[in-house]
């Protein structure tokens, strides 16, 4: 018959080097953190993982057995590797890593639990139960994550540089063929477009040799903002209407609609209690974002920025919810 508090410590061993691997992700995800709040709340889920590293030593040495020294050491060369092929994931695919750790030790904390429980051992239940706890809600923080990235943003975390780049790339990667050749084309038309506008307005003004410097120079002083503008309109006289929706999403994303075109109606005469109550009442991330970019742009106010970002996180929630189902 096998020695229960053999395999009970063997287990609580395993937890133990996972659990260091766990504190080291933890902190090194800080520098990814969005916000402050996220980064304590980080620094704290590291300094927590510490603890709970520190009661299975505990238990582990009530048990009979010894600090594994060594398998420390490697737990920091194990997290650190891991964190280095993050780099060669996309954002989501380094989440769903961290993911599968947390569940790890989800699991492996109940089959402890139940080894402990089967040899009457209440002491190694009371701290296999604080970490039961600990992981079902870091698991569910990292499904809340997840859904942040499948609704856009804004996250708690951001990718790395290199990890945008490789989500990008596999975004247009998986692009329909169709699709693909719309979005190239769009932006062969939208330079065309430019260029076109650009010379037509060299050519009312300037003599032939200085028309490119001449049309530069009108581009650069009407601004980024006002070229977009124009653009869409002309695209929407043209009847390009994919390059003119293509342009709004633009104009959208970095905040220079007019008030009239945002999601909320009246914006420009609401108070900012009255605009983060209208917030409850929307269900897209995209017309939230907009507002959130055109909120910092103009006013920005910490509370209507707060309470716009907290809406998205909700919804994130909520999708991760109806994902767990």
């Amino acid at each position: 018959m096998p020695d229960s508090t053999a395999l009970l410590r063997t287990e609580l061993t395993t937890l133990l080097r996972l659990t260091h691997t766990e504190a080291a992700i933890a902190q090194a995800r800080r520098a990814q953190a969005a916000s402050d709040e996220t980064n304590r709340e980080l620094a704290e889920n590291a300094a927590k993982a510490d603890e709970r590293a520190a009661l299975l030593t505990e238990q582990i040495q009530r048990l009979g057995g010894v600090p594994d020294v060594l398998g420390t050491a490697l737990d920091r060369v194990s997290a650190f590797a891991k964190l280095q092929l993050d780099q060669t994931q996309s954002f989501s695919e380094a989440l769903l890593g961290d993911l599968a750790l947390e569940r790890q030790l989800l699991d492996r904390t109940l089959l402890a639990k139940a080894l402990a429980e089967a040899s009457g051992d209440t002491e190694v239940v009371d701290v296999l139960d604080r970490l039961e706890t600990a992981h079902t809600a870091t698991v569910d923080w990292l499904h809340t994550r997840l859904a942040e990235v499948a609704v856009g943003g804004p996250a708690a975390l951001r990718p790395t540089t290199v990890q945008a780049a490789l989500s990008t790339a596999q975004t247009v990667a998986g692009l329909p063929v169709a699709q693909a050749n719309r979005l190239v084309n769009r932006s062969i038309a939208l330079a065309k477009l430019l260029r076109g506008r650009t010379a037509e307005s060299a050519k009312a003004t300037v003599e032939r040799g200085s028309e490119l410097a001449s049309a530069g120079a009108s581009v650069v002083a009407a601004g980024r903002d006002e070229v977009l503008d124009q653009t869409e309109t002309v695209a929407q006289e043209q009847g390009a209407d994919g390059l003119a929706d293509s342009v709004h999403e633009e104009r959208e994303d970095l905040g220079v609609v007019a008030a009239p075109e945002l999601p909320i109606k009246a914006y420009e005469n609401l108070n900012g209690d009255s605009i983060m109550h209208k917030f409850g009442e929307m269900d897209d991330p995209d017309e939230i974002r907009t507002v959130i970019a055109f909120e910092e742009s103009h006013k920005n106010r910490k509370g209507v920025l707060k309470a716009a970002e907290a809406r998205i996180e909700d919804i994130a929630n909520e999708l991760a919810g109806s994902g767990a189902t």
